[in-house]
């Protein structure tokens, strides 16, 4: 009989705990059991987030790994070693400031108004920007 390897909580699942909001953690752990098919998803998406400059000369083409949302305000990361990450930034729906640059995980993963998106896909970043202003986005 193979015996199954069983995530207990959720730092078994490092890279969803790494990525997780603080605000999140509570409410996963108090319903452990239903979160748990959900956060092992997400810990394998999140685990094969290539390391920071590995898709520099795709643009608008790299891939988003993580999602992060709250009111107005999207974060798409693309890359990530320890806790410097790049990706996209739009701050309370200013889409004329919103830029590609660096972030730290720590610092998003702080912020009591942001979550991170349980249910995100890969996708470009292009695809990503359509999700949130087809219109304004439509160029990129």
């Amino acid at each position: 009989m193979k015996k199954e390897n069983v995530c207990k909580n959720l730092s078994d699942y490092v890279s969803a705990d790494f990525f997780m909001c603080a605000c999140q953690k509570p409410i996963v752990k108090n319903a452990w059991q239903e979160y748990e098919p959900i956060v092992r998803e997400l810990n394998d998406a999140l685990r094969n987030m290539p390391p920071l400059y590995a898709q520099e000369n795709e643009g608008y083409k790299a891939k988003v790994y993580a999602h992060y949302f709250g009111g107005a305000t999207d974060v798409f990361v693309t890359e990530c070693s320890g806790g410097d990450a790049f990706g996209y930034v739009i701050l309370n729906g200013d889409y004329d400031n919103s830029e590609l640059g660096y972030v730290s995980i720590e610092e998003i993963t702080s912020i009591e108004a942001l979550n991170l998106d349980f249910y995100w896909e890969v996708c470009p970043l292009s695809e990503a920007l359509m999700q949130v202003d087809a219109e304004y986005f439509s160029n990129m």
